[in-house]
């Protein structure tokens, strides 16, 4: 029986948890409406400039924007570090972004 760091019986090994099917169904569904939601998210800042902080280099780079946002420079190098960039379309959770050369 699973036992917590503190000594007492873990939920996880309570007789009246949930049946195993279910808590699969559950978890699916939390990943799906987990998925519709990050995209909204992403379509909702479309068309908006934000400032990305960059992590990989090279064309197709990717990064993070102040609202924790995954972007994508999908024609450009935007280099590394902190780039100001407009957001112009999105594929699933992820915002694609043009480098902003103002």
């Amino acid at each position: 029986r699973p036992v917590s760091m503190h000594g007492c019986p873990s939920p996880a090994g309570r007789r009246d948890a949930l049946p195993e099917p279910l808590v699969v169904a559950r978890a699916e569904e939390f990943r799906r409406l987990d998925g519709v939601l990050r995209e909204r998210f992403a379509l909702g800042h479309v068309g908006r400039e934000r400032r990305v902080l960059v992590e990989t280099k090279g064309r197709g780079a990717q990064g993070l924007t102040e609202h924790f946002l995954r972007v994508r420079f999908p024609d450009s190098d935007p280099g590394k570090g902190l780039v100001p960039a407009e957001l112009v379309g999105t594929d699933g959770a992820l915002a694609l972004a043009r480098l902003r050369h103002d």
